[in-house]
């Protein structure tokens, strides 16, 4: 079996991991996949945009999801 070392990992947010690797691993920079969370905002504009008040925000889900997901996805770490 291989001893790899991480110093880096990317995973979904699950409260679980944020607590082992907070109280386990300390020296290990955790980060979240952007793709989730932007999913989950997605959802959320959904939900909101079903409101009789908030129709006009379906149009630009998109456009949020994106504005979102592009940045995050393409700063280095770190910046």
């Amino acid at each position: 079996m291989m001893d790899l070392k991480a110093n880096r990992v990317i995973y979904i947010q699950l409260v679980q991991i944020q607590k082992f690797l907070r109280e386990e691993k300390p020296a290990i920079q955790h980060f979240y996949d952007v793709w989730h969370v932007a999913k989950g905002i997605g959802k959320k504009i959904d939900v909101m945009a079903k409101d009789k008040n908030c129709t006009e925000l379906a149009p630009w889900r998109k456009s949020i999801v994106n504005h979102l997901h592009w940045p995050c996805s393409t700063t280095k770490s770190g910046e």
